[in-house]
């Protein structure tokens, strides 16, 4: 090799080292404890070996609305095969029986629940509501999705099909 390949490789080498990684580490989602509109406690970890969405809200977020029916969707079609659909509340103090009618008036047809802020940190980054989190079996977070307008909905249903083969 001569001295000006090797010149050029090394300048290869350090310009590829400073490229950021295409597939970074996926977060897990930890032990994260919320509650049922029952108010019984229940942990994430008891999902392991399933896929499953989970829908951060609040109950003024007009958009937090606006996915319901594709979460309703997407527990009809994919629930059997083995996904769990979460709707969590992220208001400060939980309120279960706001919780209830929220649930009647928008006919929700999967779980729901509240987690509380410092259980819903567990989730790392959350710029606002809704904001849904695909996790995988083995409880790393696979997509976040901030906000909804519909548009992402072909992307969320694609990953859900290729997890549940």
């Amino acid at each position: 090799m001569t001295k000006r390949s090797i010149a050029l490789l090394v300048c290869l080498l350090s310009y590829l080292a400073t490229i950021p990684p295409i597939v970074q580490a996926q977060e897990n989602v930890g032990d994260v404890y919320f509650s049922f509109v029952a108010g019984k406690p229940y942990n994430l970890k008891s999902l392991a070996g399933k896929v499953y969405l989970v829908d951060l809200w609040t109950f003024f977020c007009d958009d937090c609305k606006t996915v319901i029916p594709f979460l309703n969707s997407m527990q009809e079609r994919y629930s059997k095969r083995g996904l769990v659909v979460l709707s969590l509340n992220i208001d400060s103090l939980p309120n279960f029986k706001m919780i209830e009618e929220y649930v009647k008036e928008n006919k929700i047809r999967y779980k729901v629940g509240h987690v509380k802020s410092e259980e819903k940190n567990k989730f790392g980054t959350v710029r606002g509501v809704p904001t849904i989190f695909l996790v995988g079996q083995s409880g790393e977070i696979l997509a976040r999705y901030f906000g909804w307008d519909g548009k992402s909905g072909p992307d969320v249903e694609s990953k859900i099909k290729s997890l549940l083969k």
